[in-house]
């Protein structure tokens, strides 16, 4: 388990594997948290020779049903 922290004031929690990192988007008008399978790291430290060693990813926006 591990905290997930969307800058909303409390933390969410979500099950990952020992190597495994999550990404999300987050709906505001319902607080839906929904899991995406989009990461960049491999690109980022390809494209710059840069070793990461954390990294955040935040996407808020409104489900379409929501709107």
């Amino acid at each position: 388990m591990r905290e997930v922290s969307l800058g909303e004031g409390y933390q969410r929690y979500a099950l990952v594997g020992e190597d495994q990192h999550n990404h999300y988007v987050l709906c505001v008008e319902c607080g839906k948290l929904e899991d995406i399978d989009i990461c960049l790291l491999d690109e980022v430290e390809r494209m710059t020779n840069f070793k990461i060693l954390s990294h955040s990813m935040e996407f808020q926006g409104i489900f379409r049903n929501c709107r």
